[in-house]
């Protein structure tokens, strides 16, 4: 049995993102978040490091946006990226990114 190290509970979601790293700037799905971190889904492999700070930007259908910092916990070869936040922060929902 694989004991569980996850602090806080993860809510699924779909929401557009972008991840700003050194090639430029990727768009993503994130596809689950928690308040102390939020998972992505690119089309291909993102050239990020485990460790390293990149910005996040998440999108909302009405258009507005909001933007973290988050470092590289883990990544794998089918493009996901799992990210945590150096602070806690509240997920949106999506009407809360929109205001």
């Amino acid at each position: 049995m694989v004991q569980e190290r996850r602090r806080s509970v993860r809510t699924p979601v779909s929401w557009p993102a972008r991840l700003w790293s050194d090639e430029g700037v990727m768009h993503a799905m994130a596809d689950d978040v928690s308040d102390h971190g939020i998972r992505i889904v690119t089309a291909r492999r993102a050239r990020v490091a485990v460790g390293r700070a990149y910005q996040l930007d998440l999108v909302s259908t009405a258009g507005a946006e909001r933007s973290l910092v988050v470092e590289v916990r883990h990544l794998d070869e089918h493009g996901r990226i799992g990210f945590a936040t150096p602070a806690r922060w509240e997920p949106p929902l999506e009407d809360a990114l929109a205001g």
